[in-house]
């Protein structure tokens, strides 16, 4: 059996990346080809910066043929936390934020955010 316990440091970025250090902690634990994941991220006066915001997992995921949802996970950002996701973006190690009522990535700049999430995804 494949079975591992361990720490990641997730890495916030967007397309156009923007400045600021985030505090941040992950911790997973693969068995097989399933991993299952909890972190946080705290930033405060990022600044700049555009396009999709993105966080890094400690895998890849297995190249599923869509988003895969986060079980749970709570957002907090400059007084908007209304209808958000966090979703595995297939064949990459990447969690992407979402707006599910509109079905796209969210992208709009932001100077303060508090992400916590948890749940499972496979990998190859």
């Amino acid at each position: 059996l494949d079975y591992e316990e361990g720490t990641w440091t997730p890495v916030v970025t967007r397309d156009s990346n923007p400045s600021g250090t985030p505090a941040v902690s992950g911790n997973y634990i693969k068995t097989g080809k399933l991993v299952y994941v909890q972190g946080y991220i705290i930033l405060n006066g990022y600044s700049g910066g555009s396009g999709q915001w993105k966080c890094t997992l400690p895998f890849t995921d297995s190249g599923h043929t869509h988003y895969q949802a986060m079980g749970k996970c709570r957002v907090y950002m400059d007084a908007d936390s209304a209808d958000r996701q966090f979703r595995v973006h297939q064949s990459t190690n990447l969690l992407k934020l979402w707006v599910p009522s509109s079905d796209t990535v969210y992208n709009s700049t932001i100077s303060y955010l508090i992400w916590y999430f948890s749940g499972s995804y496979t990998i190859a």
